[in-house]
């Protein structure tokens, strides 16, 4: 009976996992899942709904994926997040707009915004710095993990965050190559972030691996 009704709980944040991160964005009632981060991302240049690669750049506008992040989040297992970054040209080179959204690997990589089911549970905001950088916040009930996406001289744009090793000191500043995001659960239910772990390199060159360090909310 125990099994039986986990399993039921399960179906059912599937179901309103599901409604509120796909659904509520592509399915012609963008207000289902709408909050004021949604809002304000609909006032940006960038399409706030399923939109596929090819569309997500323009003639003033440089789309460039930063890194990808494997999830526990969605119940859907083609499902990733996407770190993404437009650089505009037009005045200089400039880190125009960032953004953590998911990935639809069964559909091309078709980029969708994050629903109600994920911010529910965890707040993603972003802030710019100056011209060439943001900082991406993600905060749960007692803790933020930082990621920094700064725009290189080269025009290419890369995120950086404190990270610890299983063994030794913090590293600073180091580059994000990818990593997974591990949430907390209730009962097999996903109800926050736990942790992000990371794969980085180093400013000698070397690769790492590691948690982003939180610091506190």
């Amino acid at each position: 009976m125990q099994m039986e009704t986990m399993s039921r709980l399960r179906g059912l944040w599937a179901v309103t996992l599901l409604g509120a991160c796909a659904c509520g964005t592509s399915c012609g009632r963008p207000e289902a899942a709408a909050t004021e981060a949604d809002a304000a991302a609909q006032k940006s240049r960038i399409p706030h709904r399923r939109t596929s690669v090819e569309a997500l750049a323009d003639a003033e506008l440089r789309h460039q994926e930063v890194a990808r992040i494997e999830q526990s989040l969605h119940p859907d297992e083609d499902y990733q997040i996407a770190i993404d970054a437009w650089i505009s040209s037009e005045p200089g080179n400039e880190l125009a707009e960032v953004r953590m959204w998911w990935v639809d690997t069964g559909k091309n990589d078709e980029r969708s915004p994050f629903g109600r089911g994920v911010r529910r549970h965890i707040d993603i905001d972003y802030e710019r710095r100056d011209a060439h950088a943001f900082v991406v916040r993600m905060a749960e009930k007692e803790q933020v993990y930082l990621l920094d996406v700064e725009l290189g001289a080269d025009g290419t744009a890369a995120a950086y965050a404190t990270v610890t090793p299983s063994s030794g000191a913090a590293i600073e500043h180091c580059r994000v190559t990818g990593g997974r995001l591990v949430t907390k659960t209730m009962i097999g239910i996903p109800v926050g972030l736990e942790r992000l772990e990371v794969a980085c390199i180093d400013a000698a060159g070397q690769a790492q691996q590691g948690e982003v360090r939180p610091v506190p909310r």
